[in-house]
């Protein structure tokens, strides 16, 4: 015995558009139960494996389908029944918004986890707008008494991963990584002068530490070198504060 119905034949007026007979077609095809419980199926698969029934929404067939239960909720097109199906999950989430903020969240807490840091660069595909698009709500708040653009449990969980909150740090972490990555490249963290962006940086900043442990800072470099910007620097391979010149090396 076959199951579900075989045909469908839609009589609509003439004057209805190509486009709505489409749509109509697709919605009842993707609400059809074969059809929603075979997702519904891969969805719980996903859940078991990966303990959370959040799968990616950009760019997987499974993401766009959950997003379509939030849209057809809002619609009231999604049974009670299926509603309560989805809800078993525990970490089930109807608010779009809140789905999207906390995919990107876990993207970047797994680039914390990578790279020991959340200091994303802007042009990083998945993370570097939203990143950015953190940092001006987070202002936001700042200049505003009534409204709040992202809220205090948002905060403490991007503060969870040292997430960067002022732009002059943001600055500072980006050539930061910048020396990394020549560390790892050169096999030490002792640019010359002429390098490029890193290289004036890193004389500038050896000469703040001089200047550090003698106490005797210029306005303004007391926020330079934080004991966390000097552990920070240290852990880099072959980092030294003092560079040897060409004289010292020939006695």
């Amino acid at each position: 015995r076959k199951k579900g119905l075989i045909k469908i034949i839609f009589d609509l007026p003439t004057r209805v558009n190509h486009s709505f007979s489409d749509s109509l077609s697709t919605l009842l095809v993707e609400n059809t139960s074969d059809s929603w419980m075979e997702m519904y199926g891969k969805l719980e698969e996903y859940y078991e494996k990966h303990g959370s029934a959040r799968p990616p929404i950009d760019k997987s067939t499974l993401g766009n389908w959950v997003q379509k239960q939030r849209h057809w909720r809002d619609k009231n097109m999604l049974s009670k029944i299926r509603i309560n199906l989805l809800e078993k999950f525990h970490d089930w989430i109807w608010d779009a918004y809140e789905a999207y903020w906390s995919e990107k969240f876990e993207a970047l807490k797994k680039f914390f986890e990578e790279n020991e840091h959340s200091n994303v660069p802007q042009k990083h595909p998945l993370l570097g707008k939203w990143v950015h698009k953190q940092r001006t709500l987070f202002n936001k708040n700042k200049l505003s008494k009534e409204k709040i653009y992202l809220s205090e449990e948002k905060i403490s969980l991007l503060n969870t991963l040292d997430f960067v909150w002022d732009a002059k740090d943001k600055r500072w972490l980006d050539k930061y990584q910048l020396l990394k990555e020549y560390a790892i490249k050169n096999g030490h963290a002792n640019p010359p002068a002429r390098e490029k962006i890193i290289g004036q940086w890193v004389s500038n900043l050896r000469s703040v530490y001089t200047r550090r442990q003698e106490n005797r800072l210029r306005k303004g470099e007391e926020t330079t070198l934080t004991t966390q910007r000097i552990k920070l620097l240290q852990k880099l391979p072959g980092w030294t504060w003092r560079v040897r010149s060409k004289q010292e090396n020939k006695t």
